[in-house]
């Protein structure tokens, strides 16, 4: 049995894009989350939710932190994480403001507070995409290039036939012309 200091953290994000008609979709979520979990070696709930608040409402997400056993981390730690997480979220979601509830006190962070940390969703894909078709030019010139050295190499093999043709043949023309 391993025990921890208990601490605990809830992201609460909706996900309507500012004041649009436009959304961000779960699977978006989970896949930025995923992808952050995996680089930082994190564990995190996705819990969905709903927002009513003057005026309006909207769906919306709350993503859980906990100290786990698994992944123990410092008060500190898990306060850092989850505030790189409300960060990334709040830019990829088109968010004005992202509420953190922690065990101890609650903070927002807002849009102009905002730093772009790294894109997990579209995880270097672009520039992915651009070195996958420089790869495949470098590859179609290496088969052209390994087709034209097998061909020369089969004309290379074709001459020196013919010119052992040639040789064989010279003794007897020479005898028949001579």
């Amino acid at each position: 049995m391993k025990k921890l200091e208990t601490f605990t953290a809830n992201i609460y994000l909706g996900l309507r894009h500012g004041y649009s008609g436009k959304w961000s979709s779960v699977d978006e979520v989970r896949i930025w989350l995923q992808n952050y979990c995996n680089e930082v070696k994190l564990g995190v709930t996705i819990t969905p939710t709903e927002f009513v608040y003057v005026d309006g409402g909207e769906p919306g997400l709350v993503i859980g932190l906990i100290n786990y056993p698994r992944f123990p981390s410092s008060v500190d730690g898990i306060k850092e994480k989850a505030i790189a997480i409300a960060r990334g979220l709040m830019e990829l979601c088109h968010q004005e403001r992202v509420s953190i509830v922690f065990s101890d006190e609650t903070i927002m962070l807002e849009k102009e507070e905002a730093v772009v940390p790294k894109d997990y969703l579209y995880y270097e894909f672009e520039e992915f995409k651009k070195q996958m078709a420089e790869a495949t030019a470098l590859l179609k010139k290496m088969n052209e290039a390994a087709n034209y050295m097998r061909w020369q190499y089969e004309m290379d093999e074709t001459m020196k036939e013919f010119e052992r043709e040639v040789a064989d043949a010279s003794g007897w023309l020479s005898s028949w012309c001579g």
